[in-house]
Order: structure tokens, then sequence, then C-alpha cells
């Protein structure tokens, strides 16, 4: 949106179709979701769909990005010295924004553990995690790593373990998880 206030029924319908998106992950693979589905969920007709996105993609995007924003508000309120120190916080984020925020989002990605859902997550992680690390930390403490580098480094192991875990819960509790991840991660840099 370019500066422009957004209409109350847009902001009410994208709602609606946000809800009804996360309803059907809950259950169903992304894949196998039709906009007739999503639409009958959120009680619109199609030609209202089609208003506000191009297709069910468009929308997915949308919802994973409105659900990052709590993400963004994470990074952006410290200030760090050192990688050990951004880690901790996207650690720190990623368990706060998604693992105890509610057992939504839990489910939706252990019924998505391998598919479109997954890689538009990560993609958007990455991107912010990214953008963060050019914006906040400055390069001398980059240790001239590129940020794009740093961002897969951290995320693709965060989030490769987070999904490990999805996938086999009785593994381990959520804090030996994120004791797990520290000593790997904090242990490699000493």
């Amino acid at each position: 949106m370019s500066g422009k206030k957004e209409d109350l029924r847009v902001k009410i319908t994208k709602q609606l179709l946000y809800d009804a998106m996360f309803d059907l992950l809950r259950d169903n693979r992304f894949e196998n979701i039709k906009v007739t589905d999503i639409c009958d969920k959120a009680e619109i007709h199609r030609t209202t769909f089609y208003k506000h996105f191009d297709n069910k993609y468009e929308l997915l995007e949308y919802c994973i990005l409105k659900l990052s924003e709590g993400f963004d508000e994470i990074l952006g309120k410290y200030h760090y010295d050192n990688l050990n120190e951004f880690y901790e916080i996207i650690r720190n984020g990623y368990v706060t924004n998604i693992i105890e925020k509610d057992n939504l989002f839990i489910e939706i990605l252990s019924n998505n553990k391998n598919g479109i859902l997954m890689e538009k997550v990560y993609d958007v992680i990455i991107n912010r995690v990214t953008e963060n690390l050019k914006n906040n930390v400055s390069a001398d403490k980059l240790k001239g790593i590129p940020p794009e580098f740093i961002a897969q480094y951290y995320v693709a192991a965060t989030f490769e373990v987070y999904r490990y875990w999805l996938e086999h819960p009785d593994f381990c509790t959520k804090e030996e998880l994120i004791k797990y991840l520290d000593v790997l991660i904090f242990d490699s840099f000493d």
C-alpha cells in the first residue's frame, strides 16, 4: 500500500481469508486446498477472493508475511554486538513467535512438513533476517561475512532442527531443543 489507508471492508475480508487459510491448513496440506475451499470457509464469494488475491499462493504469502510481523518486531527491538547475540535473538524470536505462540502453527507445520508452505515460510524468514542484518549490524561485526550467508546459516540450522523436532516430538522437550541448539551454535564460535 502506498501510504493510503486500507478500507475497513478490505481489512475484514483479508482477515476472513487469513483465518480461513490457517483453519484449513490445520488439517490439510496446502497443495490440497482449493480457492473454493478457502472461500467457503471464509464465507465469501470467489469473485471477492480474486479482487484481493490472484491465487492461493499469493494469499499464502500474505498470510506468512502477516504472521512474520511479530518476528520483525522481535528482531527490531534488540541491539546486538556480535553474531552470538544475533543468533540468540533469532532463536528466542522463533520460539516466542512460532513454538510458544499457540499450537496452530505447530499443527500447520506438522501437516505441511515438506511442501510449498514450508518453502514460503523459510523464504520469508531468510529475507527478514537478511534485511535485519543489513540494516542493523555494522559490517565489522559481520566479520566480512555477507549478511545473506549469515542468515542462511542461522535460519537453516534453526529451521531444520525445528522441523526435525516437529517430525519427532518425543525426541526431546522444547527446553532441551533450545539447550541443544545453544550448545551447537555457541560452542562452534568459541
